[in-house]
């Protein structure tokens, strides 16, 4: 009967052993992988460490790239319109109100200068797109994927007005036109011309020679002219696309969508052409962009390095405690195996002996 008991404890104790051995080697492979995401984290540290990201220079400052510091948007629109409207009214008025200066947001110091997708196709925000069709109608075709075809160029001063928003018959209308076309008889007519008086009465009666808002004026529309001509001109020669519009935003899809290929700069000629596919290393050479990494993001990638890394540290910490508390366990039943294993053989000696 105790030989049979200690044959049952024999089986009992290598089972334990089996099933601690196994479960050893599994905390051993969870063991390694940390060790294999210790080194996996590594290397993304170190990779996002070197990533850089696309600034421009302004004001004493790099600043990230953005679709509206490239392509211009409602704010640099408004600040065009506010500047027409306090050309209106002069400086001394304008004092008298008491008008605060015009904030102009930052842009791109070379207007020729815009933004394409690697197709070649200028990437517009829905606002630029819209006035495109507005103006252009049925000339112009947009597919299913926001893709748009080309248009003739003899719109584009239309759907500058449009897109800034000076109504048809208007006099800031006019005067874009007029102004954009280089037309010098409607300029004389509307009071832009170099030689042209604009008259202001005053209230006593006397007229006053008023030229304080000619020459504003005319600066205004050549601005909005200067900024918006290159958009719509290389729109009208090369397409354009909307399929990018809900990543505009987000100035780390710029940059990285600048530097993986996806977009490109372009520089368009007077007739809105430009060499497709020019690479970004060539407005990093001529300064246009900079490629820069930022010390505080920097600093953000450090501190979620040493947080994921204590992670898997505790990990392998607490592998490494079950382990050692394994190996004791196994210890105990090695012994126990050797000592069950002696008094079976001393009970079969004896067995054989009476025999």
């Amino acid at each position: 009967m105790g030989l049979a008991c200690s044959q049952i404890r024999l089986l009992t104790l290598i089972r334990a052993k089996s099933s601690n051995e196994l479960e050893t080697t599994l905390i051993s492979g969870k063991k390694l992988a940390c060790a294999r995401k210790q080194s996996e984290l590594a290397s993304e540290y170190y990779s996002r460490l070197q990533t850089k990201k696309i600034n421009y220079y302004n004001d004493g400052a790099y600043c990230p790239i953005t679709y509206n510091y490239l392509m211009g948007d409602s704010s640099l629109k408004t600040s065009f319109i506010d500047q027409y409207a306090l050309s209106l009214i002069g400086d001394e008025a304008a004092a008298q109100e008491d008008l605060s200066s015009i904030q102009t947001p930052a842009t791109k110091t070379d207007n020729s200068i815009i933004l394409t997708d690697y197709r070649g196709l200028v990437v517009l925000n829905n606002e630029y797109a819209n006035a495109i069709i507005a103006v252009c109608g049925s000339d112009v075709s947009c597919n299913g994927n926001g893709k748009g075809s080309t248009f003739k160029a003899s719109y584009i001063p239309q759907i500058i007005a449009q897109y800034v928003g000076f109504a048809e018959g208007s006099d800031e209308y006019n005067a874009l036109m007029a102004v954009y076309k280089n037309d010098t008889a409607a300029l004389k007519e509307l009071g832009l011309s170099e030689d042209t008086t604009i008259d202001g009465v005053k209230e006593n009666g006397d007229v006053e020679e008023n030229n304080f808002n000619a020459s504003k004026r005319m600066e205004t529309f050549k601005q909005i002219i200067s900024f918006y001509k290159p958009i719509f001109q290389a729109c009208a020669s090369n397409g354009w696309t909307t399929e990018y519009t809900r990543n505009l935003s987000d100035s780390e899809y710029m940059s990285n969508a600048l530097t993986s290929g996806i977009f490109h700069l372009q520089t368009v000629d007077d007739y809105g052409e430009y060499e497709p596919g020019t690479s970004l290393q060539y407005y990093l050479n001529a300064a246009v962009v900079t490629e820069r990494r930022d010390s505080v993001e920097q600093e953000e990638i450090t501190a979620w390095y040493n947080s994921e890394k204590a992670k898997i540290a505790e990990k392998e910490d607490y592998y490494d405690v079950q382990l050692q508390q394994l190996s004791t366990e196994l210890s105990a039943y090695e012994t126990e195996i050797e000592s069950v294993k002696s008094f079976i053989d001393d009970a079969m000696s004896m067995f054989d002996m009476g025999a």
